[in-house]
């Protein structure tokens, strides 16, 4: 009896070990495994949405009232956004809200929003205009993924939680699905951590500044690259806002802008349940009310001069923009794009021109910049800060800016005037340095620590505080205060520390910048009385101990015009030219099954626009360092180099071994290098590292050398009193 007692009992745990099993598989993939899942659907929504793409094109290239109507929505579109969109920009919109219309019900299902959002209203007159024609059902197949989205998000009561879900469906599933946009947008998701203690410390220096709160009424706040809107939600959730003030605040002093349209949405959406949350915990009940200040705008676009915004199509979102433009903004507080322009110019993922933003940055940071390279100031979050600096500078009151970008300008040498206008620019800086610099190696990486935005960014982070009193900037210039967090630190270790920080505390130390710019690591005065290397723009006169420098080559197209193989590189440029002016004479710079891999960068590019035919150059093959101590044959010609520098001026005859010394400046991240070589330095030469910055210093040059030189010209020794 025992044992068949013993038998039935362990039956029963069997059976309920099973049940309990397959419960705990469920909410395993309910609660932990959704994000990866998300990561795997991204591929089939990609899909879909190309899929939708193609056939939105098909139908509005036909002369039909839909075909009409979309002209209609693309002017539309140019004056809310910009004038660069075109009707494959348009029909890759509409493809995304098809797709992702679904998923964003499915977060925020029961809101309202659909319905009463004017950029939603517009869509969906749009997409309404093509129903019926087959669209929708290339949506059934995500029926399982947008059930996950409702499943993850069921029995969230609270706006937190709903940002935490918007964060990891921003994250895991649209940075992968539209990873195009998401690289050329410099798409990154802010932690909360950083996020509060940005909207902290703006409370902060309102009060110590200007004696006033973001409650007050007149002090505007603008979030202007708002992603998911985390940023607006925080604050309305802070509690620095008093609840009587909520309502105002909410309805005509809050403003956020995004150009991306499911980001649009879930920013929409998370600042109204936020407000809805705030509300109630402060015992006030209202009625659903959209964001009014929520505009689907190019923010760099809406401050470039041209014709007035107002359409038809978006009459309601127009106004908006319009309305903010008029506005004195007090605050702007942020995240901006971290973008500094695709890699080839074949990527076609450009990032936009920004014509009077640009001259701003130029006749700003690079007009009090002695740097070689300026590119970096054109990186988005640099247009970013530019672009706030101004909205501040306008206003009488004055007003603060607060973000969170790139930590190069802090000590970069092409920042020199960068930083240089903002002690000039403002009465107050506050520099918070995260650290995570993942493009550094060996001990230097380990003390950067972990990158605070994981894997969405591998440069450095920082918190940008900048303060504009009414008064003029005295001549001293700024206070500048700064804090570095600290060395080998976890990316949590990272976050619990800012959390826990504030503007008062004593690990900020002031700086005094130099007269060339230094915040850090400062130069020491002493070597401006040497003799310099080489002559370099903004460096006093003097005679430079070498007379003829140059930067390392830049190929652009490394498995192109480098080979181990003497013939198998003739082969290939020979194909390369014949293929690339076949080209040129139909200006058609697509791939093509005769150069699939070929690399259209700027150089390239403009001589193909312009159907400029390309010789072979038998004189260009030449010996070349391309890694340390490894030699490459190279194809060296600026028709198929982006950059050959002056290195045609040094190494002039196929044969010449020119003894010159490569010097790795300063800028690069692992210290200071050099090398000595005798043929064609690559731009990685000493380090083989990307980015660094080559000096080439040779032994001899050619004399009394023409541009175009062939042939054999004497030579004569380089530096300066040898014999």
């Amino acid at each position: 009896v025992r044992e068949d007692a013993a038998q039935y009992v362990l039956a029963g745990l069997e059976e309920r070990i099973e049940q309990w099993r397959e419960a705990i598989f469920v909410n395993i993939v309910r609660t932990c495994g959704e994000r990866r899942y998300w990561e795997q659907w991204s591929d089939s929504v990609a899909g879909i949405a190309r899929r939708h793409h193609e056939r939105i094109r098909a139908l509005i290239a036909q002369p039909t009232p839909a075909g009409a109507r979309f002209s209609e929505f693309v002017a539309a579109l140019k004056r809310n956004l910009n004038d660069s969109v075109t009707h494959d920009d348009a029909a890759a919109m509409l493809s995304q809200h098809l797709v992702t219309k679904p998923v964003f019900d499915a977060l925020f299902g029961g809101s309202e929003f659909t319905a009463r959002n004017p950029v939603s209203q517009a869509m969906e007159r749009m997409t309404g205009e093509l129903a019926g024609l087959g669209l929708e059902a290339e949506t059934e197949e995500l029926d399982a993924f947008y059930a996950s989205v409702r499943r993850r998000a069921d029995g969230i009561d609270n706006a937190e939680g709903r940002q935490r879900v918007a964060a990891e469906l921003y994250d895991r599933f649209f940075r992968t699905a539209y990873r195009r946009d998401a690289e050329r947008l410099g798409i990154v998701y802010t932690p909360v951590e950083i996020v509060d203690f940005i909207v902290r410390a703006v409370a902060g220096l309102l009060r110590s500044e200007f004696g006033a709160s973001l409650g007050d009424e007149g002090v505007h706040v603008l979030d202007p690259f708002t992603g998911t809107g985390t940023f607006v939600a925080r604050l309305l959730q802070s509690g620095l806002i008093p609840p009587a003030d909520l309502p105002r605040k909410y309805r005509g002093e809050i403003h956020a802008n995004e150009i991306m349209l499911l980001a649009y949405y879930i920013a929409a959406v998370n600042v109204e349940n936020a407000y809805r949350d705030a509300l109630a915990a402060a015992g006030l009940d209202e009625p659903y009310e959209p964001f009014p200040g929520i505009v689907l705008a190019d923010t760099f676009q809406a401050a470039e001069p041209g014709e007035g915004r107002a359409t038809a199509m978006f009459p309601r979102n127009s106004e908006r923009i319009e309305r903010q433009l008029g506005l004195d903004i007090r605050v702007i507080l942020g995240n901006p794009p971290w973008s500094v322009g695709q890699r080839m110019h074949d990527d076609a993922n450009a990032n936009l021109d920004y014509p009077s933003l640009d001259r701003h940055i130029a006749a700003a940071y690079v007009a009090d910049s002695v740097a070689g390279s300026h590119k970096a100031l054109y990186d988005s979050y640099v247009r970013g800060i530019r672009w706030a600096s101004n909205r501040v500078l306008d206003c009488e009151d004055g007003g603060i800016v607060g973000f969170v970008t790139n930590s190069g300008f802090i000590d970069s040498p092409s920042f020199d005037g960068f930083r240089k206008t903002l002690a000039r620019e403002f009465h107050a800086i506050h520099v918070y340095n995260l650290r995570g610099n993942a493009r550094t190696s060996s001990e230097q990486r380990r003390r950067e620590g972990g990158g605070v935005f994981e894997a969405g960014s591998r440069a450095g982070v920082s918190i940008l505080l900048l303060v504009k009193r009414p008064a003029p900037v005295p001549e001293t210039g700024a206070d500048i205060r700064y804090r570095d967090i600290g060395d080998y630190l976890a990316r949590e270790r990272k976050l619990e520390i800012v959390a826990q920080s504030d503007l008062g505390s004593g690990e900020w130390r002031p700086i005094v910048p130099n007269r060339h710019g230094d915040w850090i690591r400062q130069r020491s005065e002493q070597f401006a009385g040497h003799r310099p290397l080489a002559a370099m723009r903004g460096q006093p006169p003097g005679l430079p101990l070498f007379e003829k420098s140059s930067l390392g080559l830049v190929s652009a197209r490394d498995a192109w015009v480098f080979n181990s193989s003497a013939d198998d590189l003739h082969q290939r440029i020979r194909r390369a030219v014949d293929s690339y002016n076949r080209r040129a004479a139909t200006r058609d710079l697509g791939g093509g099954a005769d150069l699939p891999d070929f690399k259209w960068d700027s150089t390239t590019e403009r001589l193909a626009r312009k159907g400029v035919q390309i010789t072979f150059n038998e004189n260009g093959f030449r010996t070349s360092l391309y890694r340390p101590y490894f030699k490459q044959h190279l194809y060296m010609d600026r028709s198929l180099n982006n950059s050959v520098y002056q290195l045609p001026q040094i190494f002039v005859e196929p044969d010449d071994r020119i003894p010159s010394i490569v010097v790795e400046s300063k800028g690069a991240h692992h210290g200071f290098g050099l090398l000595a070589v005798d043929a064609v330095p690559a731009d990685k030469a000493v380090s083989g590292a990307a980015g660094h910055i080559n000096c080439v210093l040779p032994l001899q040059v050619y004399n009394d050398l023409p541009p175009d030189a062939q042939g054999t010209l004497p030579l004569r020794g380089a530096i300066a009193g040898a014999s």
